[in-house]
Formats: C-alpha cells, sequence, structure tokens
C-alpha cells in the first residue's frame, strides 16, 4: 500500500512538471504570436504567465525584456536580460540587447561595450558597428 502511494505521487508529480512546462511553452509561444500582431500588452501577460509556470527558460525572460525596452523601461529590461543571462551565460542575444539598453538609458557606449563585446565573443553576428567604438575592441583585445 505504501509503495502504491509513492508510486502515484511520482508520477503525479511527473504529469504535472510536465503539464506545467507544456502550459509555460504554450504561453510563451502566445506571447511571440501576439508580438507578431503588435499586442504588446497582451504578448507580456503572456509572457509573464509562461515565467510564472516555469522560471528556468531564459527566452521567456529575453521577449520579456524586449517588451519593456520597448516601452522604455529600462530597469525592467535590463534585469529581465540579467535573469536570463543567469539562466544561460552563452545567451548572445541577451547580452547583447543589455549592452543596447544600457547606452539607450545612458548614452554612454563604453558601458554597454562589455556586454557587446561579451556577445561578440560569444559568436553573436554583425556586431562589429557596436563595438569598434569600444576601447577593448581598438586595443586589440577582441578575437574574431
Amino acid at each position: 500500500m505504501k509503495q502504491a502511494v509513492v508510486i502515484s505521487l511520482i508520477l503525479f508529480l511527473a504529469v504535472s512538471c510536465g503539464n506545467r512546462e507544456e502550459k509555460a511553452f504554450d504561453s510563451f509561444r502566445e506571447g511571440i504570436r501576439l508580438i507578431h500582431m503588435g499586442h504588446q500588452d497582451e504578448a507580456l501577460e503572456a509572457f509573464e504567465k509562461a515565467i510564472r509556470y516555469d522560471d528556468q527558460q531564459p527566452e521567456y525572460f529575453y521577449h520579456r525584456g524586449n517588451i519593456f525596452i520597448n516601452r522604455q523601461d529600462f530597469e525592467g529590461g535590463m534585469e529581465s536580460y540579467r535573469k536570463a543571462i543567469s539562466l544561460d551565460s552563452t545567451y548572445y542575444d541577451a547580452w547583447t540587447n543589455m549592452g543596447t539598453a544600457i547606452y539607450y538609458q545612458t548614452g554612454d557606449r563604453e558601458k554597454a561595450c562589455p556586454y557587446w563585446i561579451r556577445a561578440h565573443k560569444l559568436g553573436k553576428p554583425n556586431l562589429e558597428d557596436h563595438i569598434k567604438h569600444c576601447d577593448d575592441f581598438h586595443h586589440g583585445m577582441i578575437r574574431h
């Protein structure tokens, strides 16, 4: 009897986790669809819902950050990008957008450069226009 209860509990937890991940992904896809339709408020709600179901997916935070930046909520955007980076330190799009958010907020390219350089080192293409003004770039510290 005790073994049956343990097995039932394990099955319930496995199904529950799977359902949460599925619901999270469905909400995320809905958010992407809403962005393409120009419905940013509803897309933000969908990304928030995805995060409530599964807060371990960097893409969910990245896309939420993009909406915040579009609203000129730079702090919200940077917080979302930081979370995405903490979940996946190789997520070069989050590094790129973090640098861009810092630049837009402060107007200081040098503060943004470390993020752009990191994204470049991780393989992000087409960042030359961003990093060509960075001190480290001119001192030969960037590997191509």
